[in-house]
């Protein structure tokens, strides 16, 4: 596993082979000895829009903006997710969750959730 990221400090599995870069640096060359590539990116909001709840509207409007890029590309074959809202980087891996399409979903407690262990399971494993 590689992880390119901008902050190697950031990264604390110890398996993971980390790469220092910023995405817009990125070349084809790059990333061409990948099977897969898995994109985190994400970029700071511009403008809020009215009638969206504030705390939604930061992961939201970054992950519309991702998507559109991403529709711009042609002779590319890529897959877009999208993390619960609460997206646990120190949650237990439990090998249960749920797949959703064009909208939130909610565990029996009423809470969009997800942690990294069982996203990447659903997704890589």
């Amino acid at each position: 596993m590689t992880a390119i990221v901008r902050n190697a400090a950031k990264i604390a599995v110890p398996e993971a082979e980390v790469v220092e870069r910023d995405i817009l640096d990125l070349r084809t060359e790059d990333l061409q000895s990948f099977d897969t590539v898995v994109n985190a990116f994400g970029t700071l909001p511009d403008r809020s829009y009215l009638h969206f709840l504030r705390e939604f509207y930061e992961g939201a409007s970054n992950q519309a903006k991702n998507l559109e890029q991403l529709r711009r590309y042609s002779g590319v074959n890529w897959t877009f997710v999208s993390p619960a809202a609460i997206f646990d980087p120190k949650g237990k891996r439990t090998r249960t969750y749920q797949k959703g399409k064009d909208h939130m979903i909610h565990n029996s407690k009423g809470e969009s959730y997800v942690s990294y262990a069982d996203f990447f399971d659903c997704h890589c494993g």
